[in-house]
């Protein structure tokens, strides 16, 4: 029997039933900062990701799976397509970055770097949920550990501008996802935000690309 794989969450109140979801088709380890002060100013999901990535980092793992509180998922065989999701990228590894499962408005899609499972590269998009991490960009993201310590000592942090998520975005990162998404907010405008997004995906691969969204479909 192979090994399960391993997704880090991030604990929150809203994960017993994600876990058990999760539970279902990988190993799952549940990761808590025991700081008050981190989780009193809104710096928890950021300082988590930095903590995870850096024992990734230690253990010199290929790559990490890390899970947030308030996941969503939107698609019934969720485990087995995120089982190929993850065989694709440990058999790619020079092809992606940071593999992101359900980023929300989704802008500036590049290419297509795989037909079956369909992968897209983008410029940006919001939202980390659910995100595979690559070994090659622990130090780039690791880097960004000033900023947050700074806003943890000056208790000043505007999640707006210093959202975790948007500033992946800026650091110039090979981002990655699928179509449809596996998991969205687990928030009605959440789910908007991804179906407009997966539109936006399906519009190019349709109009651009001989790739078929549906690998029986001959047709497109």
């Amino acid at each position: 029997m192979s090994k399960k794989e391993e997704i880090f969450l991030i604990h929150g109140s809203a994960n017993n039933n994600i876990k058990q979801q999760l539970i279902r088709h990988f190993t799952v380890n549940e990761f808590t900062l025991h700081s008050e002060a981190q989780q009193a100013n809104g710096l928890t999901v950021p300082l988590t990701h930095l903590a995870i990535l850096k024992q990734a980092e230690r253990e010199q793992r290929p790559y990490i799976v890390i899970a947030e509180p308030g996941l969503q998922i939107l698609d019934d065989e969720f485990g087995p397509k995120m089982q190929k999701m993850l065989k694709w990228c440990r058999e790619n590894m020079g092809s992606w970055g940071v593999f992101n499962f359900g980023p929300n408005t989704v802008d500036g899609v590049s290419k297509v770097i795989s037909g079956d499972p369909l992968v897209v590269q983008y410029a940006k998009g919001h939202s980390t949920k659910l995100c595979v991490y690559n070994s090659s960009v622990y130090q780039k993201i690791l880097g960004t550990e000033k900023i947050y310590q700074n806003c943890q000592e000056s208790g000043n942090f505007n999640e707006q501008l210093l959202g975790y998520d948007k500033i992946i975005g800026q650091l110039g990162l090979k981002l990655v996802t699928t179509c449809p998404f596996l998991v969205c907010e687990g928030s009605p405008n959440g789910i908007m935000s991804s179906l407009q997004s997966i539109q936006k995906i399906v519009d190019f691969v349709r109009g651009t690309q001989p790739v078929p969204l549906n690998p029986l479909d001959k047709s497109s």
